[in-house]
């Protein structure tokens, strides 16, 4: 197989959606369009190098990011998650699944089922002058829902 395309689609289904990511507080569909964006950009930034090492064969299939849901948490919510939870209660979260899909047919060949990732809302100082986008929480997600699903797709191929 051989990654061919790449596509971030959102379906919050019926899922309770926060509503704060940034202050001030946004209106529900305002969160759900910030996120919807974030994922998508970063779904782009995060896949292509990796899944164009890992699909080396020449089925060319593409690649199709789900998500449900996504919880990232504005400074307020972090300080009281942290105050009243400890720190392991302050977690941004993502919510998604990730289809293979034949690039010819439209015929799903494998799916990588729902996953919850998370990563700490609690960002530490960074002395070795790491990258800006270490602190994405999206990007880590996503990256950390990448390297499950790749690990997942060789244990199952």
């Amino acid at each position: 197989m051989k990654a061919n395309g790449l596509e971030a689609k959102v379906e919050y289904g019926d899922r309770e959606t926060p509503t704060r990511v940034i202050e001030p507080e946004l209106p529900r569909e305002q969160y759900r369009a910030f996120i919807a964006a974030q994922f998508s950009s970063r779904v782009r930034t995060s896949f292509p190098a990796k899944m164009q090492s890992a699909f080396t064969g020449t089925r060319p299939v593409k690649i199709v990011v789900t998500m449900h849901g996504a919880e990232i948490l504005d400074p307020g919510q972090l300080a009281a998650k942290v105050f009243f939870g400890g720190q392991s209660a302050a977690q941004h979260a993502l919510l998604a699944h990730i289809d293979v899909i034949d690039a010819r047919s439209g015929k799903i060949l494998v799916t990588y089922p729902i996953t919850r990732v998370t990563v700490s809302g609690v960002r530490g100082f960074d002395f070795n002058g790491g990258a800006a986008a270490e602190n994405d929480p999206m990007l880590k997600m996503l990256n950390q829902l990448r390297e499950q699903f790749l690990r997942w797709l060789l244990q199952t191929a």
